[in-house]
């Protein structure tokens, strides 16, 4: 985690030097991400290291590929790649790399052919990775039989909208939510798709006018696709997925404010940061300390997931294992 906070760091310095925001806004950027409570399943949970060793692998190929980009150097076409193939062994969610580099050059208002021929490699380790995967693991879409390809939609609407509120709802991580496998079309889930949908094309109308705002946007939605879509999971939502999406949101969060509080003055500004990092910090401690034990963990899941069965199971286990009948 501390080194992807550093990726992330070196990376909003380049991307905000180059669109004009400021580098006071990436030091911001990489604080949210260090700080931010969100992060928590994916850093302490022993089933989330696979999510945040993946973006750190990920953001070391981001660097390499833009550190080297130019000058056509070992660090683009073999350091960079070498690194994304590294993520994909170990999360398979990884392959939709590539595409977040094109989003990353496009963001930058880079050409889209020059970049397609910087990134030749990566496009090809993306290849052999899919065709590896469709080939193992053929038996991991069976799923679709069972909910149904309508269902997995509907209830992933609902899912991302859930995740996204979990950056402002500090108070409330859950390891394990209880989110409904919806069937059909209601209000609220019309808003919400709607709602979605108005973010997802804000970003694409960004990109040129404010790139912090339209690529955190996309690279968001990009990240959460691969686990978020389609493809049918067990659980409809975790938080550890939303971790290298946060770099994406903290980028535009943190481009954002960087025009407003220039408004403020530099001391209002500073404070005011300084205040809502504050805040993180103390959250991602006391969220931290849920994850002491598995008695601990599970006693904090089922005040926010009351009605569900798996958190009260797994809380009965760990007062048994406990001796505590």
């Amino acid at each position: 985690h501390a080194a992807s906070a550093v990726f992330v760091l070196k990376l909003s310095e380049l991307f905000m030097e180059r669109s004009g925001a400021g580098k006071g806004a990436a030091l911001f950027t990489a604080l949210l991400f260090a700080l931010h409570p969100i992060q928590t399943e994916a850093v302490t949970y022993i089933s989330g290291r696979s999510s945040s060793l993946m973006a750190m692998l990920l953001l070391a190929s981001l660097f390499f590929y833009e550190k080297g980009r130019d000058n056509g150097g070992a660090l683009t076409y073999l350091a960079s790649p070498f690194f994304f193939l590294l993520a994909v062994g170990v999360k398979e969610t990884a392959v939709i790399f590539p595409f977040a580099l094109v989003l990353w050059d496009r963001a930058l208002n880079r050409g889209i052919r020059e970049s397609l021929k910087k990134q030749a490699t990566h496009w090809g380790l993306l290849l052999l990775a899919v065709f590896f995967i469709l080939a193992s693991y053929n038996r991991f879409f069976s799923g679709l039989d069972q909910r149904g390809l309508s269902s997995t939609v509907l209830s992933n609407v609902n899912g991302i909208a859930y995740l996204i509120s979990r950056f402002a709802f500090i108070h409330a991580q859950n390891i394990d939510p209880d989110l409904p496998i919806l069937t059909a079309w209601d209000a609220l889930l019309i808003a919400k798709a709607a709602s979605l949908s108005a973010l997802l094309v804000s970003g694409f109308l960004l990109v040129r006018k404010r790139p912090w705002a339209g690529f955190g946007i996309i690279w968001f939605f990009l990240f959460i696709l691969p686990t978020n879509s389609f493809i049918p999971r067990m659980d409809v939502a975790n938080e550890r997925h939303l971790y290298i999406g946060g770099f994406g949101v903290f980028l535009a969060v943190s481009g954002e404010l960087s025009k407003i509080t220039k408004k403020l003055g530099r001391r209002t500004s500073v404070a005011a940061a300084a205040a809502l990092l504050l805040i993180l910090g103390a959250a991602t401690v006391a969220r931290n300390r849920d994850y002491r034990d598995e008695t601990t963990i599970w006693e904090a899941t089922v005040r926010l997931s009351p009605a569900k069965p798996r958190a009260w199971n797994n809380l009965g286990f760990a007062y048994s294992a406990e001796g505590e009948r």
